[in-house]
């Protein structure tokens, strides 16, 4: 998966909230923009979102890594 893919679902306007598969077979789920952080080889998702919208944890996915983006809905 390229920076450039990863960084249009991040900025889509409206947001959609997407799914990050890896080539691992995990898959994290991104469900708000303040969910995520853009780095220039990796994406890192907040886990465990609490119902006051902040993440308890985190997951590095290294772009290389990610074999594909799907929406929500």
């Amino acid at each position: 998966m390229t920076f450039e893919a990863v960084r249009d679902a991040v900025n889509s306007s409206p947001f959609r909230p997407f799914r990050v598969h890896e080539e691992s077979g995990e898959v994290y789920q991104v469900p708000c923009r303040s969910a995520v952080f853009l780095t220039q080889s990796t994406l890192i998702v907040g886990t465990e979102i609490g119902s006051d919208g902040i993440p308890d944890g985190f997951r590095l996915c290294a772009f290389h890594q990610i074999r594909a983006l799907s929406t929500m809905e």
